[in-house]
C-alpha cells in the first residue's frame, strides 16, 4: 500500500505566492509590451501623438501649491524634431472631476464645457530651417519635411454653488479620433487649502490587478516616512528607487517600506491585489514619520 505524500504547508504557501507574483507581474509586463507594440505600429504609419503632461497609462500629478488658476497641458504631433506627423490629427478632450456629489465643474480652454474637440495641424518646412517656400527649398537642394506642432490647452475648476475651490481631483483624457485612435490621460490632485500645506497624505488608486498608493509631502522640507500594510491584502511591487528599507511579518512577507520624499513632492508605491473584488482605500495603510532614512 502506497504512503500518501505529505506536503509542508509553508512550501505550498510559498508556491502559491510565487504563482500570484508571476501572474500579476506577467500582466503588467504584458500590458507594457502591448503598449510599446501599439506605439511602434502607429509610428510605422507616420502617426505621432504625444504629451509631456499626459501618458498612455495615465500620468499622476500632485500639486500642493495650486493657486486655483488654470492648469496647462500640451499635445504634440512629434516624438522629436526629426519625426512629426504629416497629417492633421483630430482629437477630443474630456475633463472629469472625480468626486462624488460634487458641485465642482471642469471647464476647458475658457469654454463652459468639460469636453472639447480640436485639431492638431500638420506643419511643414525646409529641412535647413530656413523660412522659405517649398519650391525654393527643393530648388536649393533641400527637402520639404514635416515639422513638430504643439497644442496648448488648459482646464479650470469652478464650483457651481459659488464657493471657492480649495482642492480638486481631476482626470484629463485626450483621444485622437482621426487618422488613428490613441488615448493619453493624466490625473491631477490639486491642493490649494492652506490647512493642507505642511502634511503627509496618502491617496489610493485601484486598478484591475494592481493599484497605486500616492504618498504626498506638502512640507517645505524632505521627509522620511514608513508606510505599512497587511500582506494579506497586498503584494508590494518593489520597483521604486527611493525605498530605503523594508519590513517583514513573521512569515517573511513584506509589510512595510521606509523611503524619503522630497519637499513638495510625491512618491507612488505599486501593489498587486490579492482580491480585486475588495474595495480597498487609504485606510488599509498606515503612514508615520521616521528618522531611519539617514
Amino acid at each position: 500500500m502506497k504512503k500518501k505524500r505529505k506536503y509542508n504547508p509553508l512550501i505550498l504557501l510559498v508556491l502559491f505566492l510565487t504563482f500570484v507574483l508571476i501572474i500579476t507581474r506577467g500582466y503588467s509586463l504584458a500590458r507594457y509590451a502591448s503598449n510599446a507594440v501599439f506605439n511602434y505600429y502607429l509610428s510605422s504609419k507616420g502617426f505621432y501623438f504625444e504629451s509631456k503632461d499626459l501618458a498612455f497609462d495615465t500620468k499622476h500629478n500632485v500639486d500642493t501649491m495650486w493657486d486655483g488658476e488654470k492648469v496647462y497641458f500640451t499635445l504634440t504631433n512629434s516624438t522629436n524634431d526629426a519625426l512629426a506627423a504629416e497629417v492633421d490629427i483630430k482629437y477630443e478632450v474630456k475633463c472629469v472631476v472625480n468626486e462624488e456629489d460634487s458641485t465642482k465643474k471642469c471647464l476647458l480652454n475658457g469654454s463652459e464645457s468639460d469636453t472639447l474637440e480640436a485639431t492638431l495641424s500638420a506643419n511643414f518646412g525646409c529641412d535647413d530651417g530656413s523660412n522659405t517656400t517649398e519650391a525654393l527649398c527643393v530648388e536649393n537642394g533641400h527637402k520639404w519635411v514635416s515639422k513638430p506642432s504643439t497644442s496648448s490647452l488648459y482646464f479650470e475648476i469652478v464650483d457651481t454653488s459659488g464657493k471657492d475651490v480649495l482642492n480638486a481631483d481631476v482626470t484629463i483624457t485626450v483621444t485622437s479620433i482621426k487618422p488613428y485612435q490613441k488615448t493619453l490621460s493624466a490625473s491631477y490632485s490639486l491642493i490649494r487649502d492652506n490647512s493642507l500645506i505642511g502634511s503627509l497624505s496618502m491617496k489610493y488608486e485601484k486598478g484591475n490587478l494592481n493599484s497605486n498608493l500616492i504618498v504626498t509631502n506638502s512640507y517645505n522640507e524632505d521627509k522620511c516616512v514608513l508606510v505599512t500594510w497587511d500582506p494579506v491584502n497586498f503584494v508590494f511591487n518593489n520597483k521604486s528607487n527611493n525605498v530605503f528599507n523594508t519590513t517583514y511579518d513573521n512569515d517573511g512577507n513584506v509589510n512595510g517600506v521606509y523611503f524619503k520624499i522630497n519637499k513638495m513632492d510625491s512618491t507612488t508605491l505599486e501593489y498587486y491585489l490579492k482580491d480585486s473584488s475588495v474595495n480597498y482605500n487609504e485606510l488599509y495603510f498606515k503612514l508615520v514619520e521616521s528618522n531611519l532614512c539617514d
